[in-house]
């Protein structure tokens, strides 16, 4: 792997602000207008900024140890786990080991097994010892937790690639990805050693286990089936943790280095790895989504009083409806794009955008080739594809009336085996992307009485908890459902005194902190139903208030405070910090944060709130409308 083509950021090292710890008065709007106008501005230019030149944007997301710790294992399965790749993974993975001794699947949770073992692995094959004080601390952590023989599917077909256990003890049934079954068909081991082994690890005897009664079989039928379905899979579309088996699995059935599907293999890895020079660390992605990462920065650019016709947003835009849509792309996608590429203001936003509208001046980035944002047709184009995308959305309707992860096209989707390689079944609706499906549809005057609406509203009365709240499984967690649930129910024109949509809204009122900020942690087990308060930050925060915003709750105390929080949490450059993991790879399971996200939520926020609180102010004497100003 050329390290030259690897993607590279550096961190920008800006403070962050003090956020308030207790509640104060309210802040009134007047108080507002200079912090929020300059928050607005520099949170607007710092996202132009993240722009690619091609017209793009791509947020980096950033997860738990397990991602860097499998990039090993890959590089170890070719003899390369002393390359300079590997040490860099290896020192991602100890800046995330906790000081309990083990590693979590996401910040503020526990110790998790599977993740644990993968990382004290990683690290062995990348040069520490055994007795190394972190190894041993972990190491002891490990073994409290069941060993070894006790992880998750996953990491047990790891270690049996890499020769620490038999494929037999490897649980992989008939719903495994193609690549797993390949590899457990054909069985390849590179054998590191017992001293770079982790034998160590076990609490009972590799073999004393149950066998796996369903292990693939090698046959000549299923594996030419196999590997004609491998060389078939569209690289780009991998996660990480997935396109690790599909390499392993190249490897394993010989496939050339020149050849296109191992080249494109190559380039998808690169595309996912980041390595950050000044730290001299590589974390791989779970994910990248141009695509969604660019409608939801246009939302976002839009709503803070961009002009629609300047160049980045016709460019954006042109990007966007030439890209091209497959009858399986997933609804969360299709919603962020039929928003984007939809004409006029949101429909829940009271009036004019910000008034008046301004056209930043910004340093105009080399143009695409043949853009299509010159094209006399753009309009038209636009709501053609627009118009598309909604009949794709009303297609990918299930028949329960909600929406789900996954679009309708046969997908290769993973058994749920162990809490790491959890997957969301196809077959499952999910509160948070029917909320921002029934969104998108308000876009193109879609309301109640339409039947795939009303079946779409009636399904999220039925999902709403006993506690007014919804829960989410792509987003951290409650906030997020009962967010996206009350924005969608609202958008399509269910009011606001709604029981379900009153109850919702109370449910967010409820659980603000008194830094005027919301948080919530991921839960400490899996399946675990309870809201778990965290750290507050700025995505939740955002969350809360686009719904409260909705909701007609513009000038509520807790509004003013959660906008204050905003402000005082921005960074110099336009950016919020968060550690916190506040989304999660829909088809891997994988939760991760992503930096160009905590800049688009909190921007939606801030200027959806400075549209609905200039609007309250036109009927109140002396009053004083936001006005941006180009300075």
């Amino acid at each position: 792997m050329n390290m030259k083509d690897l993607v590279h950021f550096a961190p920008t090292g800006h403070g962050r602000r003090a956020a308030s710890t207790q509640a104060a008065l309210s802040p009134s709007y007047h108080q507002l207008l200079p912090p929020l106008r300059s928050s607005i501005l520099r949170a607007r230019q710092h996202l132009l900024n993240q722009r690619h030149r091609d017209g793009m944007w791509r947020g980096v997301r950033l997860g738990n140890a397990s991602l860097p710790g499998q990039l090993v294992f890959l590089l170890a399965s070719r003899g390369e786990e002393r390359s300079p790749l590997a040490r860099q993974a290896a020192e991602a993975i100890l800046w995330q080991q906790l000081l309990a001794g083990g590693w979590s699947a996401y910040p503020g949770g526990p110790v998790d097994l599977s993740v644990s073992v993968q990382a004290y692995f990683a690290l062995k094959l990348t040069g520490h010892a055994a007795a190394d004080e972190r190894l041993s601390l972990a190491r002891q952590r490990i073994r409290e937790l069941g060993g070894a023989g006790a992880t998750d599917a996953t990491t047990r077909l790891f270690l049996a690639l890499l020769g620490q256990v038999d494929y037999d003890f490897c649980p992989i049934d008939s719903e495994s990805l193609v690549p797993m079954a390949i590899v457990a068909a054909r069985r390849p081991v590179r054998d590191v050693g017992l001293e770079r082994g982790v034998r160590e690890l076990y609490v009972n005897k590799p073999g004393d286990g149950p066998r796996n009664s369903e292990r693939p079989r090698d046959t000549a039928g299923s594996e030419s089936g196999w590997v004609e379905r491998l060389l078939s899979t569209p690289v780009d579309a991998l996660e990480f943790d997935d396109l690790v088996w599909y390499a392993v699995a190249l490897d394993t059935i010989g496939i050339d280095s020149h050849d296109p599907s191992f080249r494109a293999c190559e380039a998808r890895l690169r595309k996912l790895i980041v390595v950050d020079e000044q730290e001299d660390i590589a974390q791989p992605q779970p994910g990248t989504a141009p695509t969604t990462d660019t409608a939801m920065v246009v939302h976002a650019l839009g709503d803070s009083g961009l002009e629609p016709d300047s160049l980045v947003l016709r460019e954006a835009v042109g990007l966007l409806r030439a890209g091209g849509w497959s009858d399986g792309a997933r609804p969360a996608e299709l919603a962020w794009c039929s928003q984007a590429l939809a004409a006029g203001p949101a429909p829940q936003q009271p009036g004019d955008a910000l008034p008046p509208r301004i056209q930043m001046a910004v340093s105009c980035l080399q143009s695409v080739n043949d853009s299509p944002c010159r094209s006399g047709t753009l309009e038209n184009s636009r709501q053609t594809i627009a118009h598309r995308l909604v009949k794709q959305l009303l297609e990918a309707q299930r028949a329960d009336g909600g929406w789900g992860a996954e679009g309708i096209a046969e997908c290769g989707v993973r058994s749920a085996e162990g809490k790491t390689a959890l997957r969301v079944s196809m077959d499952t609706s999910l509160p948070e992307v029917t909320g921002a499906v029934l969104e998108a549809l308000a876009w193109h005057s879609l309301r109640v009485g339409h039947a795939a609406i009303d079946r779409a509203v009636d399904w999220l009365r039925g999902m709403q908890q006993a506690d007014g709240s919804w829960d989410s499984t792509t987003g951290v967690r409650w906030i997020h459902g009962t967010s996206q649930a009350v924005r969608g129910m609202l958008a399509v024109g269910v009011p606001a005194h709604d029981p379900a949509v009153a109850a919702g809204v109370n449910w967010l009122l409820a659980y603000q902190q008194p830094s005027g900020g919301w948080g919530e942690l991921m839960p400490a087990e899996s399946g675990e139903p309870l809201y778990r308060p965290g750290p507050a930050t700025a995505t939740h925060t955002a969350w809360a208030l686009l719904a409260l915003v909705a909701a007609g709750e513009v000038k509520h105390e807790a509004v003013g405070h959660g906008i204050q929080f905003l402000l005082e949490t921005q960074r110099d450059d336009g950016q919020w910090e968060e550690r916190q993991f506040t989304a999660r790879q829909a088809t891997t399971g994988t939760w991760y944060r992503c930096e160009l996200h905590a800049a688009v939520w909190p921007l939606m926020a801030l200027s959806r709130w400075a549209v609905a609180a200039a609007a309250a102010q036109r009927d109140e004497p002396d009053q004083v409308c936001l006005r941006l100003f180009d300075d």
